[in-house]
């Protein structure tokens, strides 16, 4: 069976994550801190066979988490990274949780 994730999933989860841990330098991980990750990188899972890393396929904690994004004109690479003119919080985790907190505006109105 397949989990689905709400934002109110989202916005509990990357509270969670302590602010030293965020990165918003274009990729999943800093490439200096591997502990330092973007959004979508705090959702990779690790791939069994490879050891590396995968965005766990279409139902996916981290394809439900673009779907959102992407249902409500966001981007999540765009608004991690501090290029979304609207969402310029001086870190990425609270530019993160910005946009989910307006999205659970909208799908409580």
């Amino acid at each position: 069976m397949t989990t689905t994730y709400d934002v109110n999933h989202y916005i509990e989860k990357f509270k969670a994550i302590p602010d030293d841990k965020w990165y918003d330098g274009g990729d999943y991980f800093n490439p200096k801190n591997n502990d330092c990750r973007c959004a979508l990188g705090w959702l990779l899972e690790r791939d069994e066979k490879t050891g590396g890393w995968t965005d766990g396929g279409y139902l996916s904690e981290f394809h439900q988490l673009n779907v959102i994004f992407a249902n409500n004109g966001m981007n999540v690479h765009f608004i991690n990274d501090g290029k979304n003119k609207r969402y310029n919080q001086d870190h990425p985790k609270r530019r993160i949780l910005a946009a989910l907190n307006d999205i659970k505006k909208v799908q409580n109105a």
